[in-house]
């Protein structure tokens, strides 16, 4: 049998990372069984978006496409960090709906319009 360096790496990293939001492991789980909406980021990203806020001191943050919110919930995570506001625009009444609802239960809907 084949040993997978790469995914063994991928799960080292990804174990360092912190979840900032016991949410996001829920919503990760639920979008598995989803045949409905686009790959969402994962905590690896999630997190390098963080660092990138944070270093570049963003003022203002946009997100094009929320999806479920778990992009949306990282980068609340990073203005909230950093001082920053986050604009995000979703198409899709239904996904707005739910960005909305995720985020009000992590308590970051105040970085957000």
């Amino acid at each position: 049998m084949a040993i997978n360096y790469l995914d063994q790496a991928e799960e080292y990293i990804y174990g360092l990372l912190p979840n900032t939001h016991s949410r996001l492991d829920e919503l990760e789980r639920l979008e598995k069984k989803r045949s409905d909406i686009c790959p969402s980021i994962g905590r690896i990203t999630g997190q390098l978006l963080t660092m990138l806020i944070k270093m570049l001191g963003a003022k203002k943050v946009l997100e094009c496409g929320t999806c479920q919110g778990i992009s949306t919930i990282w980068l609340a995570t990073a203005c909230k960090e950093s001082g920053a506001k986050l604009v995000a625009i979703e198409a899709s009444e239904r996904l707005f709906i739910e960005t909305k609802a995720n985020l009000e239960s992590t308590g970051l809907s105040s970085y957000v319009d």
